[in-house]
């Protein structure tokens, strides 16, 4: 028997929430904001946004290396000359390039 999926908070990130991805080494969620050129930072012992990170434009995906506690922000533009993905770093949450 399945149980019932319960809600047990609802956290406000950016707007046009499109992924989300746990750094299970840190027990950070970052969730890509599409609309709001954003990604926002979760604790996910408290479930509270702790950082955005500004700047990451039409972002769409994101994954993360555990190991090296880098977040890399894939965007999605449909026009090749501008698709890029964005690499944080997770420590203190600074675009460290794209490419």
């Amino acid at each position: 028997m399945i149980s019932a999926i319960r809600v047990i908070k609802t956290i406000r990130v950016g707007e046009g929430p499109t992924d989300i991805v746990l750094n299970r080494r840190t027990n950070k969620l970052y969730v890509a904001n599409n609309r709001s050129d954003s990604v926002s930072v979760i604790d996910s012992g408290t479930n509270r946004v702790i950082a955005t990170i500004k700047g990451v434009t039409d972002a769409a995906t994101v994954a993360v290396n555990p190991f090296t506690n880098r977040i890399y922000v894939a965007t999605a533009i449909g026009d090749t000359s501008r698709e890029r993905v964005f690499v944080i770093n997770g420590a203190n949450n600074k675009i460290i390039a794209n490419v």
